[in-house]
């Protein structure tokens, strides 16, 4: 999908492999991991891709918006 100029993966489970995302994809939304982490870099080639946690455990126990993802995957990309 794509919202905000970003091309978005959505999955319910985090992918384990880069060759899981397509290579246009600029980050993943997922869940299923609680409260493990809030984000995580799926490393290999071409280049790492970020997972970002949007399960209520990690967004203050509410659902998150589409602009609060998109300030959180710039705010991680600017200190990558």
């Amino acid at each position: 999908m794509e919202f905000g100029g970003k091309v978005v993966l959505a999955k319910h489970e985090p992918p384990t492999m880069r060759l899981e995302v397509p290579d246009f994809c600029d980050f993943v939304l997922a869940g299923h991991v609680h409260e493990k982490w809030k984000i995580e870099w799926l490393e290999g080639d071409p280049d790492p891709i970020p997972i970002i946690n949007v399960g209520v455990d990690q967004w203050n126990f509410r659902p998150v918006k589409l602009d609060e993802v998109l300030r959180y995957y710039e705010s991680v990309i600017r200190l990558r």
